[in-house]
């Protein structure tokens, strides 16, 4: 006998549980608060991501001044070449550090994208250090104690609750393969529990 429906919460980042703000055998609504993890080291690396989007975002300024003082020297350039008033070899040299000056702002512009890349991933993550219901229901178990370390993967979740609708149970029966031909889905169906002697369930395949 089983919930129907239920979830098993685990962290997506690894730290230290700090509020655990449900009890095993509590009802939760859809949004209430479960359980809050440690935030500092969280906070310290958004901190750093913002100042690193600070910082590349001067360097391109910078860099964006330096591009368009070079582009108004090789412009000038080219025309004093038309009018043979300034040599061909000037006029490269200007010409490739215009080019220098190019891809260097290009390289300044793809800093900021990843600096701004990386405050989106620190933010994402200080987010994950509060966890809320996902669904209304019952915390059925509960794996872990204020205190303890939740492990953050995707692989193999550390579990640290569990929460089910038990307002819809499930009866899971292996059926001897003799019985299955004469059961279909959608038929209905008596269920006997042990927990409730003597009591007939009514239930559908």
């Amino acid at each position: 006998i089983q919930p129907k429906t239920q979830v098993k919460i685990s962290a997506d980042v690894s730290a230290r549980i700090t509020n655990l703000a449900v009890v095993e055998g509590q009802w939760v609504n859809k949004g209430d608060l479960l359980l809050e993890l440690d935030r500092e080291r969280y906070l310290a690396l958004v901190e750093s991501a913002q100042a690193n989007v600070g910082a590349a975002e001067a360097n391109l300024a910078l860099v964006r001044e330096n591009l368009q003082t070079s582009e108004r020297e090789f412009s000038r350039s080219r025309e004093l070449v038309d009018k043979n008033l300034e040599s061909q070899a000037i006029f490269e040299d200007k010409q490739a550090a215009y080019q220098v000056e190019v891809a260097r702002h290009d390289a300044a512009g793809n800093q900021v994208q990843q600096a701004r890349a990386a405050l989106k991933q620190a933010r994402d993550d200080l987010a994950k250090t509060t966890i809320y219901a996902p669904m209304s229901g019952t915390v059925s178990d509960l794996y872990k104690e204020q205190g303890e370390i939740a492990v953050g993967s995707q692989f193999q979740p550390d579990i640290i609750l569990v929460l089910s609708d038990l307002s819809e149970m499930e009866a899971r029966i292996n059926v001897d393969e003799n019985d299955i031909v004469s059961i279909a889905s959608g038929q209905q169906a008596e269920i006997e529990v042990d927990a409730l002697p003597g009591q007939i369930l009514a239930g559908v395949v």
